[in-house]
């Protein structure tokens, strides 16, 4: 079912989401639409069920409605993100596979049932391996959940999503977000950034290029942990 919501800004009759997902609308702007349910509330007690999408820098100065696709999605490739909960603790979804002549088959999350697969194929047991790919977990929105605003992401595999109550659970996402910034940073330091024979003036530019990367990734973590102080 779609929420439908009125924009305050120029009346624009707007989708903000679809039943608890507001894929459309961030948590902080909530007093720009008009819609009748909760998930505007400014009572706490009625936003616990909602999910709002994640505040990218990307997207800031974005209106409600106008974000350009669902929840959207910052991708990290965090190898053993999802070790760190046991077996069956998260709730994975199936993933769908193909072979010739029109087989489907249904598989058990690799991420999240790591065990029903071998990382070396003996002719038996699935054999699990990427062939390009490593994005393991994409940051998608943000969720009320006892009184703080934590953070919601999405398995890479299977698109099934989990809220990080504890902020110990995101810091591993924290962890990649500051290598990032580093790598930029460093970047950015490098004498010969562009080329040996690169002009200043270019090599100027370059570098606020690699600053403002790293300062965009700095900022995600940002908006991160502020929501678990909220």
């Amino acid at each position: 079912m779609g929420e439908m919501a009125t924009r305050k800004s120029d009346g624009e009759r707007i989708k903000i989401g679809t039943c608890e997902s507001m894929y459309y609308l961030r948590f902080d702007q909530r007093g720009e639409v008009t819609y009748g349910w909760p998930a505007l509330s400014n009572d706490v007690e009625k936003l616990d069920p909602f999910m709002y999408r994640f505040p990218d820098p990307k997207e800031d100065g974005t209106l409600p409605g106008e974000y350009e696709s669902a929840w959207g999605g910052i991708k990290l490739s965090i190898k053993g993100f999802w070790s760190q909960f046991p077996e069956g603790a998260v709730d994975h979804g199936s993933i769908q596979v193909s072979a010739h002549d029109g087989y489907m088959f249904n598989l058990p999350c690799p991420e999240g049932s790591p065990g029903s697969y071998v990382e070396k194929h003996d002719g038996h047991t699935p054999h699990r391996f990427r062939n390009g790919g490593t994005t393991t977990v994409v940051v998608t929105a943000q969720r009320w959940y006892a009184g703080r605003l934590v953070l919601v992401v999405q398995c890479a595999a299977c698109r099934d999503s989990v809220r990080l109550v504890e902020l110990e659970q995101v810091q591993p996402i924290l962890d990649a977000l500051q290598s990032k910034g580093d790598y930029h940073r460093q970047q950015a330091e490098y004498v010969y950034l562009g080329g040996p024979n690169t002009s200043d003036e270019i090599r100027a530019q370059l570098k606020a290029n690699e600053l403002r990367d790293a300062a965009y990734w700095d900022e995600v973590a940002n908006r991160i942990t502020a929501g678990y102080s909220a």
